[in-house]
């Protein structure tokens, strides 16, 4: 069983379809990267991961719990210089 197991994610915004059909498993030890160009959805994907958007269709396993849309999820991440921070809540 993958560690992080994502399958079919899927987002729309109004009529645009952001990420579609969306799949990756990761296991233990393993180190992935996210690479494309600007729009790819790179930054869109990471937000579903992290429970920052719901998305529209899929489901999300992180060590065999159904994480899909919680916020409560913790990922590793550095931002760009320009990353809109009002998206999270922190906590002590």
């Amino acid at each position: 069983m993958a560690l992080l197991d994502v399958k079919n994610l899927s987002i729309s915004f109004g009529g645009l379809r952001a990420v579609d059909g969306f799949e990756m498993q990761i296991e233990k030890g393993e180190l992935y990267g996210l690479i494309g160009p600007n729009g790819a959805g790179k930054t869109t994907v990471f937000n579903l991961l992290t429970g920052v958007y719901k998305p529209t269709e899929g489901i999300i396993t992180l060590d065999g719990k159904d994480v899909t849309g919680k916020k409560k999820v913790s990922f590793a991440f550095l931002p760009g210089s320009n990353f809109d921070f009002s998206y999270f809540r922190f906590e002590k």
